[in-house]
């Protein structure tokens, strides 16, 4: 149970890609990075160093994740437009 509120607590260094896994391993408490590591393994089912991999490839900005200034602005300018009520009261529509 205390390995596992260790590494939990370890995720957001460990994402964030600034300390290393020996640093992470020591301010969360574990013994050493390799007993960090097969913590983390018996958690998650891999490495912490390929979990932090795979979590940057997932979050990598590309084109497609972008959402582009004009697309907000015609999402927007359909909402205004739209005729349909969405809420209304005597003092609000």
């Amino acid at each position: 149970y205390l390995n596992s509120v260790r590494i939990r607590a370890s995720l957001e260094d460990l994402l964030e890609g600034i300390k290393n896994i020996s640093e992470i391993s020591d301010e969360c408490g574990m013994p050493n990075s390799k007993a960090y590591t097969e913590a983390f393994k018996e958690i998650y089912g891999i490495s912490p160093s390929n979990y932090r991999k795979r979590f940057k490839k997932n979050y990598a900005p590309t084109v497609e994740k972008e959402m582009k200034l004009h697309d907000f602005d015609s999402i927007l300018e359909d909402f205004i437009n739209e005729e349909e009520t969405i809420y209304e009261d005597e003092k609000c529509k």
